[in-house]
């Protein structure tokens, strides 16, 4: 699968980077697809407010779902530092 290992093997408390950069890239999933497409889906690109203005208007754009791309430099380097931050905190090298 292109997210690497199943989430189901994801521990609480990692034991090696590669469980770190595993985590990193599920969270990144969640944050910047999972969540953004799951607001889209609650307030649609046509939704109007109760006073029949456009809802996504003014300052209050939508927001797009990225998908991950590894050629990308602001997703890798998310990947990266997520990975090492959590490994940092749980103490490994």
């Amino acid at each position: 699968t292109p997210l690497g290992p199943p989430a189901a093997t994801l521990v609480e408390k990692p034991i090696s980077l590669e469980q770190c950069v595993v985590w990193a890239r599920l969270r990144f999933e969640e944050l910047f697809h999972n969540q953004i497409a799951q607001l889209i889906f609650n307030f649609p690109l046509d939704m109007a407010t109760s006073s029949g203005a456009p809802f996504w208007s003014g300052p209050k754009r939508p927001p797009t779902p990225l998908q991950f791309s590894a050629d990308d430099p602001l997703h890798l380097g998310f990947i990266i530092a997520a990975a090492n931050l959590r490994a940092f905190n749980y103490g490994l090298k």
